[in-house]
């Protein structure tokens, strides 16, 4: 049977470029993925603990948020806000396992540098259903 991870649906006056199927189980995949440890990218790997048990509902929400792609008036990109990427590294970033010199801030920097709503995903949105 079939699992609805994300919750677009019921978010009939919100605007979504993906909310499907396929989506969702892009979002069950990456979290699998990050529980392993790592989340990977292409230009770095960040270390984090165990995501089932630190913040689950806020990486299932950076999971949904990145597959799913909520529009905004101002942004063709799909980032998390800055202050989230910072809130969610500090608490559950594998620091022990950061390279020499990074930290939250500075990889947060990189991957999502914007701090307005407008412009960038904010995850307090996504982290109950309406």
């Amino acid at each position: 049977m079939y699992m609805n991870l994300c919750v677009c649906i019921h978010r009939p006056t919100e605007l979504f470029r993906s909310c499907n199927m396929q989506s969702d189980q892009g979002a069950m995949n990456d979290i699998k993925l990050w529980s392993n440890g790592t989340i990977k990218m292409p230009f770095m790997n960040i270390p984090v603990l165990d995501i089932r048990k630190c913040l689950p509902d806020m990486w299932k929400a950076v999971a949904c948020s990145l597959q799913i792609k909520p529009c905004h008036s101002k942004s063709r990109g799909s980032i998390i806000c800055k202050s989230d990427c910072v809130d969610i590294l500090t608490k559950c970033g594998d620091k022990k396992r950061f390279h020499e010199g990074q930290t939250p801030e500075r990889l947060c920097e990189v991957l999502s540098p914007i701090d307005d709503p407008e412009r960038c995903i904010p995850l307090h949105r996504y982290l109950s259903e309406l």
